[in-house]
């Protein structure tokens, strides 16, 4: 296990779904928290992915949604990572919001900005990179047999 407790940013796991390795999730976090603006991007980008965050959701044991937040805390850290545009960097701001405020201990994020000021907070950054490196020696870092791609 990579991380007890992370949140989720949504480039991050769009790598493994869009990888067919989400199955990994569940061996590198023993909680993985999912917040609001994270899964609403998710699910914009198509009917496949929204299948696949259905299933990690329904399993409810690692992925879990955490929708209550401080808005201020979001509106600061949407500040720090830049975001001039309303929703530009809303997800990885809403990550370390919620992970400030659930005192979780990673963040599981592919943003280089958003993983350096998580250092900063004193949490540790999770990537996908890892993740795959992590589990690529035993074997486990492909996708599930028998099941065809976009399944």
């Amino acid at each position: 296990m990579l991380a007890k407790i992370a949140v989720a940013d949504a480039c991050a796991l769009a790598i493994l779904l869009d990888s067919e390795l989400e199955h990994l999730v569940e061996k590198a976090f023993g909680e993985l928290l999912l917040p609001r603006h994270v899964e609403d991007e998710l699910r914009r980008k198509g009917k496949r992915r929204r299948a696949q965050l259905a299933r990690l959701l329904d399993k409810g044991r690692v992925v879990v949604r955490c929708f209550d937040y401080t808005p201020g805390l979001i509106q600061m850290w949407h500040a720090q990572m830049g975001g001039t545009k309303p929703t530009r960097n809303l997800g990885e701001a809403e990550a370390m919001a919620q992970a400030q405020s659930r005192a979780a201990l990673a963040i599981f994020t592919s943003d280089h900005r958003a993983g350096a000021l998580a250092q900063g907070i004193g949490l540790e950054v999770v990537t996908p990179t890892q993740v795959v490196a992590a589990y690529a020696a035993q074997g486990d870092a492909s996708p599930p047999k028998g099941r065809r791609r976009g399944e």
